[in-house]
């Protein structure tokens, strides 16, 4: 009963009211919203200590197994949640945003080939429509990031997102073996330690063809150098955020529709041809342009001018991660939707402008859906056994205890 208690508070998609509704129409049992909590949180911290409380994270990793990985992929993301002051009493005090991550490790099926299997810019990418929906989403999402307080529903975007990825049916497409899912809200430095040990455990390490893939944020850029690069992974940056990058380049250096659409297609084209060199040449003649035009010292063209710098700055970051045709020469992934769908699934039950967690509680909730996402959900199989064995020696030391005392 306390594991379909657990079960329901964790994988609910709404509160720990809606988990207390589930256990009534199916495990037809009514339980209070306040135990469910405290149940959940309890044995949330439980699971957290068990697998994740080791001192030195990089200690005693598996060995190695014979039976090698061939194609392996990671993709990392982030998402928000609310912690409050714990111990400190009714009521929420000194509520405060902070970031989640999650990490996708898959092992994949994909051929390798000699030249460009797909070399010509995919259809989507053409569809106006299709890629200002794309463009839109994605920037809604990383709004809804950074202003968390007066946050947004963009599970309608998100899907938008997700649809314009699933439609593109190319043949160098690698297939999703197994999937393997971590989340925290550790510390850029402590989740990428943990990452690195999921990582072994799955023996993903032993991987001839290997894929980091990220948005090109810092801290998770951070990560791979400290973890994964002397590993021989391929860092990537996921193709949706370039082309998101591009879109807004080619909106803010042309004064009408059509302009703007032609030389979107003229860097999307070269982006996927993986020339974004090309693509930094060509914004430095544009915002050179703009310095020697007559009305340079206008608030109009300085904003120009510092959208223009934000995007260059971005594409010089990353541009070693944007090889694209050897990527698919090599059957690799290209695009991080699979962690940002999970990074959905992980707000649609620990983010809202009126959820406040304790840290401890959310910590284990996360990694207990994490493991209930993974297609190995061995953890969460002994947690359960480790417990019941436990408490069942507990008792009977319990019980010789007493009669001990009693004789």
């Amino acid at each position: 009963m306390v594991q379909k208690i657990v079960y329901a508070g964790v994988h609910s998609n709404t509160s720990y009211e809606g988990a207390g509704h589930n256990l009534e129409k199916l495990a037809e049992f009514k339980i209070s919203t306040s135990y469910i909590h405290k149940i959940t949180s309890r044995v949330a911290g439980e699971f957290d200590k068990k697998y994740y409380g080791t001192s030195n994270l990089l200690e005693n990793l598996p060995q190695p197994e014979q039976n090698k990985v061939e194609v392996a992929s990671i993709s990392v993301d982030g998402g928000r949640t609310q912690i409050r002051d714990e111990n400190a009493g009714p009521g929420v005090h000194n509520p405060r945003w902070i970031e989640s991550k999650a990490g996708c490790l898959q092992v994949l099926d994909s051929q390798e080939s000699d030249t460009d299997p797909h070399p010509l810019l995919p259809k989507d990418f053409q569809n106006k429509k299709a890629v200002k929906k794309m463009v839109e989403g994605l920037k809604g999402d990383r709004n809804n990031k950074r202003n968390p307080e007066n946050p947004k529903k963009t599970d309608k975007r998100i899907q938008q997102i997700e649809q314009v990825k699933k439609e593109e049916k190319s043949p160098y497409k690698p297939t999703v073996i197994k999937r393997y899912v971590f989340g925290d809200i550790s510390d850029a430095e402590t989740f990428g330690h943990l990452l690195y040990r999921k990582m072994h455990q799955h023996n993903l390490h032993s991987a001839s063809r290997k894929a980091y893939i990220t948005d090109g944020d810092r801290k998770l850029r951070s990560i791979y150098e400290e973890n994964f690069e002397t590993d021989g992974w391929t860092p990537i940056l996921d193709i949706v955020h370039a082309i998101e990058y591009i879109y807004d380049a080619a909106k803010i250096i042309s004064d009408t529709e059509n302009k703007r659409w032609r030389k979107y297609m003229e860097y999307a084209s070269f982006l996927w041809a993986g020339k974004p060199l090309t693509i930094i040449r060509r914004l430095n003649k544009n915002i050179k342009q703009l310095q020697d035009s007559k009305k340079f010292k206008s608030k109009y063209i300085q904003d120009k001018i510092k959208k223009l710098n934000t995007i260059r700055t971005y594409l010089k970051n990353n541009f070693t991660k944007m090889n694209y045709p050897e990527y698919r020469k090599k059957g690799l992934p290209i695009s991080s939707c699979h962690v940002e769908s999970l990074v959905k699934q992980f707000n649609i039950r620990i983010k809202s402008s009126e959820k406040f967690w304790n840290r401890s509680a959310v910590k284990g909730v996360i990694k207990i859906k994490a493991s209930l996402l993974s297609d190995d959900n061995s953890c969460w199989d002994e947690f359960w056994d480790n417990r019941s064995r436990q408490q069942v020696e507990s008792k009977m030391i319990y019980n010789r205890k007493r009669q001990l005392k009693a004789a």
